[in-house]
This record gives structure tokens, sequence and C-alpha cells, in this order.
């Protein structure tokens, strides 16, 4: 069975305004705001997994980079990075994902 491909995720600390984001890089780099309520880009985060997702496998791995260094900001991003690597798993063994990546593979 082929592996997933690995999209980074790097858990980044910007000091110039003191918040926390996961840098998601598909061709272009999404940034989630871990430290905002706000989360209007979500959209866009999914929009981009979905595409993805249509085209080929893929799972998230996590980095923290140096500049993180709260372990509870770490915990929630594992915990974010876990949950989606989660959920794209399931989506990945409904039926109609299952017969798209047939057919790709034939």
């Amino acid at each position: 069975m082929e592996e997933n491909k690995i999209i980074k995720a790097i858990l980044k600390h910007k000091a110039e305004d003191d918040t926390d984001v996961i840098e998601l890089n598909f061709d272009n780099t999404i940034e989630i705001n871990l430290s905002k309520n706000e989360q209007s880009n979500l959209r866009e985060v999914f929009s981009n997994m979905l595409k993805n997702a249509l085209t080929e496998k893929f799972n998230f791995e996590l980095s923290i980079d140096d500049s993180s260094n709260n372990q509870i900001i770490i915990e929630i991003a594992e915990g974010y990075i876990k949950e989606l690597n989660k959920e794209l798993n399931n989506l990945y063994e409904e039926d109609i994902f299952r017969e798209l990546y047939k057919k790709i593979e034939d």
C-alpha cells in the first residue's frame, strides 16, 4: 500500500504580534491562528484540504519551530493536527473516495 503524502504543518510563535500559528504548507502557505477566536481563513484551509484529497491521500506532519515554547499551545497544535489527520483518514475510507483513488491508481 502506498504511503500518504506528507504536508508539513509548522507551529510558530510570531513575536511581532504575539500570536501562535500553524502554517500548513500546501502549494501556498495557509496559517491557522491559534491566538484568535476569529477564524475566517478556515474556509481556505478546508478548501485546500479537499482539493488535495481529490488527487492524492495526504496527512499533516507537525513540527515545532524554535520560536514556540508554550507547552499548552504545543499540546493544542498537536491535538489539532491529530484531529485533522483523523478526519482525513475517515474521508479516505468513504466509498466515493475509495472509488476515486482506485481510478487514479489504474
